[in-house]
């Protein structure tokens, strides 16, 4: 995880893959937020558009390969997840069966119904998804 620098502001991505009415999480294993479940994804590297961050942080993580994206939510930077500006990105499209490719960054990947998410959750992730689950698109 980088660490907190003054004045600067970190853009994170975090995926919604949805098959039907369930929402893909991730149980960290490590860093920031270790013992939560969370969006896959991470921060936006230099010379990456958001779509290429979200793309490659995906199949990073998840093993997904992601067709079709588009960017669904957007989160005020809080205090509370270091400044972090997160941008939801909705995977409308992917191929491949998730697994965990880092065990370093998650223990496990499931699908939940998006009424009965585990607990606790990433801050980052369920700032995002409770704007993503009351339509607060962007």
């Amino acid at each position: 995880m980088n660490q907190l620098r003054p004045n600067v502001i970190t853009v994170g991505v975090q995926c919604f893959v949805l098959s039907g009415s369930h929402l893909l999480l991730g149980l960290r294993t490590g860093g920031f937020g270790t013992g939560t479940w969370g969006l896959p994804g991470g921060h936006l590297e230099q010379g990456e558009t958001i779509l290429e961050a979200a793309a490659r942080e995906l199949a990073e993580e998840t093993g997904i390969v992601a067709q079709s994206m588009r960017i669904a939510v957007i989160g005020d930077p809080i205090v509370e997840n270091n400044y972090h500006l997160q941008l939801g990105v909705c995977v409308e499209k992917w191929t491949g069966n998730p697994e965990v490719v880092a065990p370093n960054e998650l223990g496990e990947l499931r699908f939940f119904p998006l009424d009965d998410l585990p607990a606790p959750l990433l801050i980052s992730s369920a700032y995002i998804i409770e704007k993503f689950s009351k339509g607060n698109l962007y």
